[in-house]
């Protein structure tokens, strides 16, 4: 059969005109040269786009070994040689190798050669040329994408598998993963999911599998793994669809989580340590303080009575200023105690707002008035200018005083005679209700109003260390501040005064405030 075809398209070619013929190879999709080696004696139309060539005359005048690759130049032409020397030598009818173009471009060829009689009697040699250099590229990429998997596999600290979809088999996993579970790779190749039990959950392979289907992937999920010996332990993987050889293979990466969940243990339980070290500071802090608060009641009221000498003199004048020092000792002392034990339920979390209606110019107007004689004592001018206004805001009354108290008492402090210290009451850009309180004071830097800010620490300075206090009066305003869901902002130099600044939400004014009731419900939160 294939001797009667071949002679019937033999008979039907001698047939063809010689310009049919010519004109159905130069219309050929590939690139169809006629050679000895040498110059080329034909060429068709898809030889010239090849090359990059413009004309016959151009092409004709090159060598086909010049084409070549130096690199490959030296194979096909061995090719040529023997292929004219003997038509019937064993050499490829097909193979592979680099062109260069007329423009300098490389290019991949995939060349099926054989040997014709040309009309001059001799052999020749006709080429068929496909350009493959897209898929040669393609396979190039490939190929590095395949020796990069191949190294990141093997050198990945993490624990990697390829494992057939359908079966369950390994097709192959890196060292980490066999070190891991304790078993050497020819150990692993080739066996089951199911049969080498690395899962402490049996059915994990089958929820994996589910979880594909419905998913196509699995990201970060923790379950258990079990050792070659029968330990178990916490491992974190992950799990994405691949396909080898068009079979589908899932890629495993895992790792062992053993010491981050040691790590996380023992975070918790330093966590959990301090938080109750630091509950039991708190209840410490606040029954000594109420312990404490029973006799220097008593202190400060006997202090009084001597002061006054209601039952007659006491002698000495000097007992009386013994009195008076007892009695101012007494009272510092009771409002250390009682910042302490504010403190205490703020970080317990045990503050809550009793709120109402309050006017913050009114407050403002109050505390300037209790905190007058210590500006004048300090030799400073103080200026609230209040008079006719009303800003009424939902808040805890006391808690408010509280803040303004302990904001003017740290500015006439730390502001030196002769400065002023201003309080006011303001509605800002935002329509949120605030306090100001700024001073012409020695100032902080941005790391001493970080330290200021700290429970029980004050900013080491000359000045500070003239003067009595706990280091907790920011704190609480702090805590107060954000307790109403507001908070307080410090705006300092060193030697150009400070801005104390607490501001409130928006619908704590009277007018735009939530029913009381949601209000209070909101203030029911931890503080700090």
């Amino acid at each position: 059969m294939g001797d009667i075809g071949e002679d019937a398209r033999s008979q039907a070619s001698m047939h063809l005109p010689a310009q049919t013929l010519a004109e159905m190879v130069d219309s050929a999709v590939q690139a169809i040269v006629v050679h000895r080696g040498r110059l080329p004696l034909f060429v068709n139309r898809a030889t010239l786009v090849l090359t990059a060539a413009r004309s016959w005359e151009e092409i004709h005048e090159r060598p086909v070994g010049e084409w070549m690759h130096p690199e490959d130049r030296g194979r096909v032409m061995e090719y040529i040689r023997r292929r004219l020397a003997d038509p019937q030598a064993d050499v490829p009818e097909n193979y592979q190798f680099r062109i260069f173009r007329l423009d300098g471009a490389e290019r991949w060829v995939d060349c099926y050669a054989t040997t014709i009689s040309w009309p001059d009697g001799d052999p020749a040699i006709v080429a068929s040329l496909f350009d493959i250099t897209a898929q040669k590229r393609a396979e190039e990429e490939r190929s590095r994408s395949e020796t990069l998997f191949a190294r990141v596999f093997a050198a990945s600290p993490e624990m990697m598998a390829l494992i057939y979809a359908d079966t369950g088999l390994f097709l192959d996993v890196n060292p980490q993963f066999a070190k891991v579970f304790g078993l050497s790779r020819p150990q692993i190749l080739g066996q089951s999911v199911f049969d080498l039990g690395l899962w402490a959950e049996p059915t994990m392979p089958l929820k994996i599998r589910a979880a594909i289907r419905r998913h196509g992937s699995i990201r970060d999920r923790e379950a258990e793994g079990r050792r070659a010996d029968g330990a178990r332990f916490p491992m974190r993987f992950s799990v994405e669809r691949l396909e080898v050889d068009h079979r589908e293979v899932l890629l495993l990466i895992a790792r062992d989580v053993t010491e981050e969940k040691r790590r996380e243990r023992e975070l918790k339980e330093s966590r959990d340590a301090a938080e109750l070290a630091n509950r039991t500071k708190s209840a410490f802090l606040a029954n000594i303080s109420h312990e404490l608060r029973t006799p220097l009641n008593a202190i400060i009221g006997f202090s009084e009575i001597l002061i006054q000498a209601p039952f007659g003199p006491l002698g000495d004048s000097r007992y009386q200023e013994y009195a008076q020092d007892i009695h101012r000792s007494g009272q510092h002392l009771l409002a250390v105690i009682s910042d302490i034990l504010d403190i205490s339920k703020v970080e317990a979390g045990k503050v809550r707002l009793n709120e109402e209606e309050v006017d913050l110019a009114e407050s403002v107007e109050q505390v300037a008035r209790l905190v007058q004689p210590h500006a004048d004592e300090a030799g400073l001018k103080l200026i609230a200018p209040t008079a006719g206004k009303s800003m009424p805001v939902m808040a805890d009354a006391r808690l408010i005083k509280q803040i303004l108290f302990n904001l003017l008492s740290n500015a006439i402090k730390f502001t030196p005679s002769g400065g002023h210290v201003e309080v006011r009451s303001l509605v800002d850009e935002h329509g949120r209700p605030a306090i100001e309180v700024e001073d012409s004071g020695i100032g902080m830097s941005r790391e001493e109003i970080a330290i200021a800010l700290r429970p029980f620490e004050q900013v080491d300075n000359a000045l500070t260390r003239r003067h009595e206090g706990t280091g907790l009066g920011l704190p609480l305003v702090q805590a107060f501040a954000r307790a109403h869901g507001g908070e307080l902002e410090l705006i300092s130099e060193k030697g150009r005064g400070t801005l104390a600044r607490v501001t409130l939400p928006a619908d704590r004014l009277a007018e735009r405030a939530q029913p009381r009731e949601r209000r209070r419900a909101k203030g029911r939160g931890h503080l700090g």
